[in-house]
């Protein structure tokens, strides 16, 4: 059967002071007025049944998803001890929902990610799917990229594989230069590598026990059904800190894209809202004069900025941000300071 995995386990540092270590960026409405873990659940639904849909998080988010989901079990809100990157993240997934399912076909898509138009998206799940089930491919979905954008990861596709979209993956460029990034855009053949990914479990499980061994040894209790607490905690003590891109899918040779035509952006900073349009730049009260691209969030009270270009203010019970918007991808340090700080967020 076919199962979803929704990834909800970033701190999202760089949208700072609306995102907290207790509310981090997927629990935000940035996009519409339900947050963006919700909104992925509800893109999610009418492809995967909720019975068969997990979202894997941080061990101190597990009440909030539950509130965020109520469809979900508990059983299917996977709890990580502690953070180790995507690997050990889908790994976990994947041996939880083989507990269930003998010969389950895994979704995986990010909880943090703003998809307008969902037909081509879901269209491109199932085509990812039904390749991941048709051809023992680890399968990735590629968004024809809109800019040269240097924070994301490129795919380039090789040959086509059998009748259907899928083409097999030819190289990985993972966040280069603006120049880089710009004659990549500029040739054609490469994609955005969104983050969303379909395979086999037992083709997963079988990638991850030949490139990433260190891995596979550390979760081997889970596999032999010692799935409690400190089972957990032991295994994610021992795993290592590292992306499934990097970790399973750039040395794996079956791996395969879906070219896909959904726009799609990862909101990594404040300053992406304003490729949301103008609903995205401005949130509660906010009064502006002679500001021309301002991005304003008043959470409580009010904002009001005068002949200020290009800024970013946020404002919250707990901090106001000021930052200028070239420079929103900095927020983290902020966010990074004061939790060595031990500063109230």
């Amino acid at each position: 059967m076919r199962h979803a995995v929704i990834l909800a386990g970033g701190s999202g540092d760089r949208f700072w002071p609306l995102s907290r270590k207790d509310r981090p960026k997927q629990f935000l409405p940035l996009a519409g007025g339900v947050s963006l873990l919700r909104a992925t659940f509800q893109r999610l639904a009418p492809v995967i049944p909720p019975e068969r849909i997990w979202v894997v998080t941080a061990e101190a988010m597990g009440r909030r998803v539950s509130r965020e989901l109520p469809e979900l079990t508990r059983a299917n809100i996977l709890q990580e001890p502690a953070p180790r990157n995507t690997a050990p993240a889908l790994y976990l997934a994947a041996l939880a929902v083989l507990r269930k399912d003998p010969d389950p076909t895994l979704l995986s898509v990010p909880a943090d990610a703003w998809v307008p138009k969902v037909k081509e998206y879901r269209k491109a799940l199932r085509d990812a799917m039904t390749l991941a089930r048709s051809g023992g491919q680890l399968v990735l979905v590629g968004i024809h990229p809109t800019r040269a954008e240097t924070g994301y990861g490129y795919i380039e596709p090789g040959k086509v594989l059998g009748r259907g979209p899928g083409r097999k993956v030819r190289r990985f460029v993972e966040k280069p230069s603006t120049s880089v990034a710009a004659r990549l855009v500029a040739g054609g053949r490469h994609l955005w590598n969104c983050g969303i990914f379909a395979w086999e479990a037992r083709v997963f499980s079988e990638a991850v026990a030949q490139h990433l061994p260190r891995l596979e040894k550390a979760f081997r209790p889970l596999k032999a059904g010692r799935w409690t607490k400190g089972g957990l905690e032991a295994a994610y003590a021992k795993a290592p800190r590292i992306s499934v891109d990097y970790g399973v899918l750039e040395p794996a040779r079956n791996v395969a894209v879906i070219p896909a035509g959904f726009s799609w952006d990862d909101l990594g900073s404040w300053r992406a809202l304003e490729r949301l349009g103008p609903a995205g730049t401005r949130r509660g009260e906010v009064l502006a004069w002679d500001s021309p691209g301002l991005i304003a969030w008043a959470e409580t009270g009010t904002v009001a900025v005068i002949g200020v270009p290009e800024v970013v203010v946020v404002h919250t019970a707990e901090a106001t941000l000021v930052v200028a918007k070239e420079r929103a991808q900095e927020v983290r340090k902020i966010a990074e300071r004061i939790r060595r700080k031990k500063v109230k967020r």
